[in-house]
C-alpha cells in the first residue's frame, strides 16, 4: 500500500488548496489511469455501488499497477540509474547474509526481483 501514497497524498494535498501541479511522482499516471479503469469496470458491471466501494476498488487496481511496475523495475533510482529491484535486492542481500541458507533466501530474493 505504501507504494501508491505519493499519488493519493498529492490528491489530499490538492484538496487542501496546496499547488501540486508540479510534482509528479513515479508510476502516478499509471496508478491514476488503474484506479479510474478499475471504478469504471465496476459501474459497469453493478449499478448503484457506494462511493467508498468504489474507492477502495480502484485504490486496490492503483496499488496492485504501482506494484507491479515497481517489481518491473519500471522505476530507476535517479542517482544511480539502476532499477529499484536491482538496487534493493543486492542490498537485503548484502545485509543479511549470515551463512549458506541466508544467501540461498538473498538469492531467491534477487531472482525474484531481478
Amino acid at each position: 500500500m505504501v507504494s501508491s501514497a505519493p499519488a493519493e497524498a498529492k490528491t489530499e494535498l490538492w484538496k487542501a488548496g496546496v499547488d501540486v501541479l508540479d510534482f509528479n511522482y513515479p508510476l502516478e499516471e499509471a496508478y491514476r489511469e488503474a484506479y479510474l479503469a478499475a471504478v469504471e469496470d465496476a459501474l459497469a458491471q453493478e449499478a448503484g455501488q457506494k462511493v467508498k466501494e468504489l474507492m477502495l476498488i480502484g485504490h486496490e487496481a492503483g496499488t496492485a499497477r504501482v506494484i507491479e511496475g515497481l517489481m518491473a523495475g519500471e522505476v530507476w533510482r535517479s542517482s544511480s540509474r539502476v532499477p529499484y529491484p536491482d538496487y534493493f535486492a543486492k542490498d537485503w542481500g548484502k545485509a543479511n547474509f549470515f551463512g549458506p541458507l541466508s544467501r540461498f533466501v538473498a538469492d531467491l530474493v534477487e531472482s525474484t526481483f531481478s
